[in-house]
């Protein structure tokens, strides 16, 4: 096995998305609606040119997280991110805007993160509290995407120490619903490393997130453009 195909040891994202029955798993916009398939859209991020990276993650987001919702697809796709993060594929690939959308020019490595969050954020405490108030409970492919947090934490370790500062931040912001999980030992010190890295940012709604999470005043107009809801996260 190549470094191309597997970091570590462990399966590389060709492997993952060959060895999942994604037919059998349903999505929140697919191809009734215009989007590739799932695995079409993972294999893109490996294989595409950039502005087909671009928009591969675009539909991804839509397909596995439409309006912050979690579907069957979802789990599988964030096992599949995670191995994409440390792939020699996207490696240093910068995103040009996709052409419906205002955003400025994003690391690959950046824009995977931001969904991951983005979906983490949708399982996390803050989520369940609030449907527990409406009378829901978390559904089973809420606790598919739960149950794969440890086997994200490899990659979103590593990635903290990134070079690009678009990267290292949004490692950051991915570790504070990814430190909910109270299998993972060394959660609080996730947790304080990544407020330390948002606390240093340039980025002002950076700092607002790490000032929320230390339980300090902020800016609410700040924190509601996190960039990891709403829009589609990259």
């Amino acid at each position: 096995m190549t470094s191309a195909d597997a970091s570590e040891g462990s399966p590389g994202p060709d492997r993952l998305i060959s060895g999942t029955d994604w037919e059998l798993l349903d999505v929140l916009i697919g191809p009734d609606q215009g989007c590739p398939t799932v695995p079409e859209l993972l294999s893109s991020l490996i294989h595409g040119a950039p502005p087909v990276k671009a928009r591969a993650l675009y539909d991804l987001s839509e397909a596995i997280n439409h309006q912050n919702s979690i579907a069957e697809a979802t789990a599988p796709a964030m096992t599949v991110i995670a191995a994409l993060l440390t792939h020699p594929s996207t490696d240093l690939v910068s995103l040009p805007a996709v052409p419906h959308r205002t955003d400025t020019l994003t690391s690959l490595r950046a824009g995977l993160l931001r969904l991951m969050g983005a979906v983490l954020d949708d399982v996390g405490d803050e989520t369940e509290a609030a449907g527990r108030r409406f009378g829901f409970d978390l559904t089973a492919e809420y606790l598919q995407v739960r149950a794969t947090r440890p086997a994200l934490l490899p990659a979103v370790l590593r990635l903290l120490d990134d070079p690009d500062v678009r990267v290292r931040e949004a490692a950051a912001l991915t570790s504070i619903p990814l430190s909910e999980d109270p299998s993972i030992a060394q959660r609080q010190a996730l947790k304080e490393r990544a407020i330390a890295i948002l606390s240093s940012s340039a980025e002002p709604r950076h700092r607002a997130v790490a000032a929320r999470i230390r339980g300090l005043p902020d800016n609410p107009a700040v924190l509601d453009d996190r960039g990891c809801r709403g829009d589609p996260p990259f």
